[in-house]
């Protein structure tokens, strides 16, 4: 019989025991001096970037930012900031939007499925700021090269009509409409927001 005064020794030490949630990646600086650092996705990416870009795009964003109840005040590496955590957003396309913000466009992107506009539109659209990205947004758009699929089109179709892009919404149009001759709908079914697909369908 075990002596109760004796404690038991662990059967795995505790520095042997694998963590549960994984590394959260390598912070994205794009102001190293910033006032707001954002902490995105379920990934936890963290954005380092001054705050005032992102006021003067949206007026969501800056209610957010200016909110005492929402950022909190952290210690971010570099200097004494902000934290707003933005655990439902796509930290990829974050990064997009505030590279387009910052004046800083990353050049080795994926777009050839079109995925990353759709999700930078989207994002666009939620946090009102379409207007202030539409150069960057034009400027990945003119980088997509060739699309292969419709679904790949459509999903350009879409994002260049949220990012208000007027010159790439007609030109990846008329390409949509020449190669697809069957209904949208199968494609607007999928989208984020069915109400503005579906009127898309009959663009």
């Amino acid at each position: 019989m075990d002596n109760p005064t004796t404690p038991r020794k662990p059967l795995v030490k505790s520095e042997e025991t694998p963590s549960s949630e994984p590394e959260p990646p390598e912070p994205f600086v794009l102001a190293k001096n910033g006032d707001l650092q954002l902490i995105v996705g379920s990934v936890k990416q963290v954005i380092l970037v001054h705050s005032w870009p992102l006021m003067n795009a949206s007026a969501l964003l800056s209610d957010a930012i200016k909110d005492p109840r929402g950022p909190k005040p952290a210690s971010d590496g570099y200097r004494q900031g902000r934290t707003i955590n933005l655990v439902d957003d796509d930290a990829d396309s974050w990064m997009v939007l505030c590279g387009i913000l910052h004046g800083k466009p990353q050049l080795d992107l994926d777009l050839s499925d079109g995925m990353l506009l759709y999700n930078l539109a989207n994002l666009a659209q939620k946090y009102d700021c379409a207007g202030s990205l539409l150069m960057g947004a034009e400027f990945y758009f003119s980088r997509m090269g060739c699309l292969g699929a419709v679904e790949e089109l459509w999903r350009c179709f879409v994002a260049a009509y949220y990012l208000r892009s007027s010159r790439f919404f007609q030109r990846i149009g008329s390409k949509l409409a020449a190669r697809y001759r069957f209904s949208f709908l199968v494609f607007a079914s999928r989208s984020i927001n069915y109400t503005h697909a579906t009127r898309l369908c009959c663009e």
